[in-house]
Formats: C-alpha cells, structure tokens, sequence
C-alpha cells in the first residue's frame, strides 16, 4: 500500500510540473462541439460573444483579441482558399473568421458596428495562424 502511494505521488507531481508552465499560443479543432479554439497569448481574458458563431476573448487589460472560438464549422461552406488549406492539413484561422462573418446571421445595424469591428480585430490577430484540420 505505501508503495502505491508513493507511486501516485510521483505521478501527482510529474503532471503538475509539466503542467505549470504558461499555455502555449495555438489552436485545435473539438470533433464534439464542431467548432475551432485559437489562443495567442496566456493572459486573463474575457468571453465576448459576438454572435452565434463567433466567440473572442479579448485580455482583461486593454482588450485585444487573444483568442477566438468558431462554431458550426462542419457547416460553413468553404470557398477555394479555405477548402486549400483544409486540404492540406491545416485551416486557416483568419479565413476560417471571414467565412464565419460572410455566414452569420444578420443583425440589427446598431449592433452590426461593434459585431464588424470584433471580426475585423479577430481578422488582423489571427493572419498566418493555422489550426491542424481534423475534420
């Protein structure tokens, strides 16, 4: 019994060792919720839900993007620049933002400056960023 117990702790610490470094910049694809995680940076941030398909989450301390969910991405159809990118291995995050803009729903215009702007700073964050395409 303290034999296991040892053993336990050790692997205890090992995960909290390798655990305690700060996040790494990146993105993956989540199969069961169909949509694409981004993050720039390891800082706190704030959830701003800009509309049914995109999520932002800019830092607590200024506001700049510093990541980005997009939903539904099984359905966005694609153009050929996305389709190319998914074809290789990878999508890309910023034509992956502009597809989602291109398809959402349409809002009321007062809404639509601050809707427009979160898009066009998710666009001018995320340029060059890939996420590895799992679909």
């Amino acid at each position: 019994m303290a034999q296991e117990v040892t053993d336990i702790q050790k692997l205890l610490n090992t995960a909290a060792a390798s655990a305690a470094g700060p996040a790494r910049p990146g993105g993956w694809y989540s199969a069961s919720s169909d949509c694409v995680f981004y993050h720039l940076e390891d800082v706190p941030y704030r959830a701003v839900r800009v509309d049914d398909l995109l999520t932002v989450y800019e830092a607590e301390d200024d506001a700049r993007i510093v990541g980005v969910q997009i939903m539904g991405i099984r359905k966005l159809p694609t153009d050929h620049a996305l389709r190319a990118a998914v074809a290789h291995g990878q999508m890309e995050v910023a034509l992956l933002v502009l597809e989602t803009y291109r398809q959402s729903p349409v809002v009321p215009e007062a809404d639509d400056q601050s809707r427009l702007r979160r898009y066009m700073k998710a666009l001018l964050s995320f340029s060059g960023k890939t996420v590895a395409a799992l679909l």
